[in-house]
Order: C-alpha cells, then sequence, then structure tokens
C-alpha cells in the first residue's frame, strides 16, 4: 500500500507561469476597500 501523499495543492499554471501571488493581491483588495470605504465616509459627513 502507498502511503498518504500529502502536498501543496497544486494550482494550475497560466500559460507556463507560475500561479499569481493571492496573498498579494488580497493584500491590495483590502487596502483599496479600506480607502473606499473611508472615501465614502468622508463623503457622507459633507452632507
Amino acid at each position: 500500500m502507498e502511503p498518504l501523499r500529502t502536498g501543496r495543492l497544486r494550482l494550475p499554471r497560466l500559460l507556463g507561469r507560475e500561479p499569481p501571488m493571492l496573498d498579494l493581491l488580497l493584500l491590495a483588495l483590502g487596502v483599496g476597500f479600506f480607502g473606499l470605504m473611508a472615501a465614502y465616509a468622508f463623503g457622507c459627513e459633507q452632507v
């Protein structure tokens, strides 16, 4: 009986390149969302 292989989840390669770094993408989205909400709060305060 073969041992179970416990390794990383393999993402499909995009055109032969390495998969994008999702942590940086999520960090950028989080910072952008925070900035959008701060601008929204500032705009509502002016009204």
